[in-house]
Order: C-alpha cells, then structure tokens, then sequence
C-alpha cells in the first residue's frame, strides 16, 4: 500500500481540543516539566564552604520556580551525579532524582564509585568503616577483606577502578634509582591484595608557579588495558601482562595543573594538558581538537577568538571561553558556564532551552548538575 492510499488515523484539530477542553470533556494537556539540578553557597551557613542543592522547575522552557533540597559539605568530591540518576554528597543522604525521594542511608566520606555503587568511610567509630552502597538496590553494606576498595590507601589521590570492578589501580611513590628519591608507578592489585606494578615510570611536568603536585592521570580503557601518563605529551597503552604501548610523542611545555584524561559525551577519549587532544588508539596519536562534544547534538568549538555552542551545527552563543566539563545536556536544552566577553572575565551560569529560544542567567548557581526527568 502506498503512503497516498495508507489509512491515516483521524486526529482532532487544535480548535476542536481547545471546544472539548472547554466543555469538560477532555482535561487539558499539561505541558512537559522538566527539572535542572544545581548546587549554589549557602548563605548563611555555620561553615563558609557550606552548598546547597536547588532544583529549579523549567516549563516550556521557561523558569518557573524553584525549591531548596538540603545542605551539604562540597569537600573533598563534593557533590556527584551517579548513573544520570542519583545525587551524592559527602555527609548526606543519596537522592533518587527520577523520584525526589532520599535513600535512607547517610554518607560518610566518598572515596569512589564504581557503576552504581559507590565506597565511603564513616568515623562514627574508630577505626575507620568502609561500606559500599548499591544505590539502585538501595542497600548497604560494610566491607571486609575481599574486595578492591579494602586494599588500596583510600587516601591516594590517584585511584582507579577497573569496568568489572575486579582491580584497582593506583599511581603510588616508590624508591627511585640514580638521582632520584622517588618515582611514580602505576601498582594494580586485586580484592585479595596482590599488587604488581605495570608499566613504566609516570610523570608530569609542572611549572614553577603551579600550587600543586604532580599526579599522573590513569584511565581504563577495558578490563585489560590502562592509558597512562609517562610525560607530557607522552601517554602509552599498558596492558595488565607488562606489555606497552606508546602513543606518537607531542611536544607539550610545563603545565600550571595536572593533567587529565577522560571520555567525552561523544564517546572520545581526551586528553587535556594545557590545550585538548583526541586519542586515537587506532593510529596511536594524540589529535589537537577544538571541538567537544556535550551530548544531545550539543558541541563547544575553541578558537582563538573564544568558544562557540552549537546545537545541530548552529551557533547559540560566543563566549571568551565555556566551560565543557560544567554543561549538563538533555534533549533540546542546555545549562553551563560561560566567561563574558564583557565585563572583564565575568563568569556567567547560563541556561538555554530549545522551547524558548533564548538563554537566561541564574545568578546563584555555583555548579550544574543535571537534568532530569
């Protein structure tokens, strides 16, 4: 049957919904509401670094209110949206946002997270408890020897689990030879403590005028491959039977911070020192690239003259700079920080929706979150 015979359901038209609304004889149609989680400082907080997380209530595509959901400490992780669905902090309860509701489990220190579980400490009683918490089961449990996170010090700065959960690695400080006093290596153990190191000697070159120590980004690709960070500009492949692979060298001068490496919204592994770079594992190269991908057909390009956004190849916004890792995309709407090409670096959170057409600024916001529903 062709499409200009095909029988075409009979839809009522809008004049003919609006009668029927009016007569009571259809209830009408509520538009869509959607949520934008975010975190803002508390003002009149008992400790200065105290935050508070807001939802703020968006109908087709305009603010329309908003409501305070509780305080909690930002230090150490912060504040962290797990799986697209739960929002964590240290010293509170984890909330469902699909449902609104708090899991009734109370947070220590969160030291990882794996999936939809996730590791803290709690120093109700000493020594120190490590438990894990399955946030979609809602449960919990207190961990003994067994598992990865027992066997690791939960006070690494460096710290990675493995996909299936079954190692962790970690980037630890060990006697060096020669000169000097000590070298960074990746060590990675299993949840009954056996621990090897893998791989050569990390590094990461700082500059004078950095205030911090260098930490040497590693990242899972598989259950049996790691990237890691033997210099600047020099990342390798090191797979879990001592085999190496290093990547085709780029010349990158001493940083002002560490290094990092991640995948994008666009599924890209990146590598960010100082400028961006796109891992290509299959050539083996590092790809300057001043494209990022957001997700939902959003994407920042970097120039020299600042950053644009666009949604579906067609720009929204110029900024000095936007801030990638600060933007939560859903389908037809975006929320992230920009830096203003006026007022001398002034940064802005920024919200733009595909309903309304135009971008509005919360001015309390110190960090998006997410969407959701």
């Amino acid at each position: 049957m062709s499409d200009s015979t095909r029988t075409r359901p009979c839809t009522p038209t809008k004049a003919l919904v609006a009668i029927m609304v009016l007569l009571g004889l259809v209830g009408p149609v509520a538009a869509a509401e959607r949520m934008l989680y975010a975190t803002q400082p508390a003002p009149d907080a008992e400790r200065k670094n105290d935050s508070e997380l807001v939802r703020y209530h968006f109908k087709d595509g305009l603010l329309v209110g908003q409501e305070l959901l509780g305080r909690f400490d930002p230090s150490f992780l912060g504040s962290a949206i797990i799986d697209g669905r739960y929002w964590v902090a240290n010293g509170r309860q984890p909330i469902d946002l699909k449902t609104g509701a708090a899991l009734p489990i109370e947070l220590g220190t969160i030291r990882g997270i794996n999936g939809v579980r996730l590791v803290h400490e709690t120093r109700r009683q000493w020594p120190p408890v490590v438990r894990e918490v399955d946030l979609a089961e809602g449960t919990e449990r207190r961990l003994s020897e067994g598992s990865v996170w027992t066997v690791f010090d939960v006070w690494s700065e460096v710290v990675e689990v493995s996909p299936d959960g079954a190692l962790v690695a970690s980037v630890a400080h060990i006697e060096g030879l020669g000169d000097s006093k000590f070298e960074r290596r990746l060590v990675v153990k299993d949840a009954g403590g056996a621990e090897r190191l893998v791989g050569p000697v990390l590094d990461v070159r700082l500059a004078p005028y950095a205030s911090t120590f260098p930490r040497p980004p590693i990242f899972w690709l598989d259950d049996a491959r790691i990237l890691t960070h033997l210099d600047n500009g020099r990342l390798a492949v090191v797979q879990l039977d001592g085999r190496v692979q290093a990547l085709e060298t780029t010349e990158i001068l001493p940083l002002g911070s560490n290094p990092s490496i991640y995948r994008d919204l666009g599924g890209n592994v990146i590598y960010s020192a100082g400028s961006r770079y796109r891992v290509d594992l299959d050539e083996m190269t590092l790809d300057p690239t001043d494209r990022v991908e957001l997700g939902h057909r959003f994407s920042i390009e970097e120039g020299a003259d600042g950053a644009r956004l666009l949604h579906d190849g067609n720009a929204l916004g110029a900024w000095d700079d936007a801030h990638s890792l600060s933007a939560t995309t859903d389908a037809g709407r975006i929320a992230l920080e920009v830096r203003l090409r006026s007022g001398a670096g002034k940064v802005a959170m920024m919200v733009w929706t595909e309903e309304a057409g135009r971008w509005i600024e919360l001015s309390d916001v110190d960090e998006f979150l997410a969407w959701y529903p």
